[in-house]
């Protein structure tokens, strides 16, 4: 089936980002480059995160400027002795009546398969109901194999999340940020390291035939520019906790 290509209007986060954030990135990207030799590039699209080879591993179509039925989007890319290692993204959508219309309407994204999103989960359902306005999906992030583990992998699993969320409300001003996990991750305590204030399961991601249980997580406006601040005062050394204690599980 042929899908008709989106058209992204492309963010320049240079002209659009405001004093907090040019510093918040200007920071990280020195305290990365000092401590681990690694290189941050942040772009207004998703262009660049289409190039990355991810090791097979799979990403949100959600996230590919042919398939995404987002308005905006921005990523990251982390590179490494010139190799390409690490990744993270973040689109936005007009979430009008309400987040969980979008998902389970046109869906946040189309490739021309069956794939899609379904809430299952009354608590989830009643999260999604409530996302209202701009909302902001935070994910595409990934590390290379060979760097999961060390304190780069460490590092950058809760640093490129904290950057991208903060792109959403100083440039694109959104009212929500959530992400979505699959179950596994959550189980393997991963999760917790993306420093969200909720988590909670209940969404189904039908994707080349199989349903996969997910997760998904929500952190407001106000926690991210906290974190944002956080970061200007602590540096790298904000991750050194377990980050158990960051994250609220609304789940029981």
């Amino acid at each position: 089936m042929k899908h008709e290509a989106p058209s992204i209007r492309k963010t320049d986060i240079d002209r659009e980002s405001s004093y907090l954030l040019r510093k918040l990135l200007r920071q990280a990207r020195g305290s990365v480059a000092n401590a681990f030799g690694a290189t941050l590039s942040v772009h207004g699209d998703f262009q660049a995160f289409g190039q990355v080879d991810r090791e097979g591993g799979y990403a949100f179509g959600a996230y590919d400027n042919r398939f995404t039925r987002s308005s905006r989007g921005t990523c990251i890319i982390v590179k490494h002795r010139g190799r390409k290692i690490g990744t993270y993204a973040c689109a936005l959508y007009d979430a009008h009546p309400c987040m969980s219309d979008v998902m389970e309407g046109p869906g946040l994204y189309f490739d021309g398969t069956d794939d899609h999103l379904r809430i299952e989960g009354a608590t989830a359902r009643q999260w999604f109901q409530a996302m209202r306005g701009s909302v902001g999906f935070s994910g595409g992030i990934w590390v290379s194999k060979q760097y999961r583990g060390t304190p780069l992998s460490r590092t950058l699993v809760p640093l490129l999340p904290l950057l991208g969320r903060a792109i959403a409300v100083e440039c694109w001003g959104v009212d929500h940020v959530f992400a979505m996990m699959p179950e596994q991750v959550m189980r393997k305590g991963i999760g917790a390291r993306y420093r969200l204030s909720i988590t909670e399961p209940g969404i189904v991601w039908h994707h080349r035939g199989a349903d996969i249980p997910m997760w998904f997580g929500y952190h407001p406006p106000l926690m991210i520019v906290h974190d944002a601040l956080s970061f200007l005062d602590r540096g790298l050394s904000l991750f050194d906790e377990s980050g158990a204690g960051a994250v609220r599980t609304a789940a029981a």
